[in-house]
């Protein structure tokens, strides 16, 4: 396994480019939502355990279902 370094600003502003290649994907891609919604939560869960932060998962996505409850859903931030 390699490790790359970067900084926190460029770390930042790579998350958030993916981000919005990520929500375009999914908006062009309507009739396939689920499927792509079920295939980047399955790629948190794995890049998760595969670093060590499985343990991580349930409290993230508990936070995101209450705000979803609540309808105030932001962006998070790890």
């Amino acid at each position: 396994m390699t490790t790359v370094a970067i900084n926190q600003a460029e770390a930042l502003e790579r998350r958030d480019a993916l981000s919005r290649e990520i929500r375009a994907l999914v908006v062009s891609k309507r009739e396939l939502t689920d499927i792509v919604l079920d295939a980047l939560l399955s790629a948190y869960v794995n890049v998760a355990d595969e670093t060590g932060r499985l343990k991580e998962v349930p409290p993230v996505l508990r936070k995101i279902a209450e705000a979803v409850a609540l309808d105030q859903l932001v962006p998070t931030r790890h």
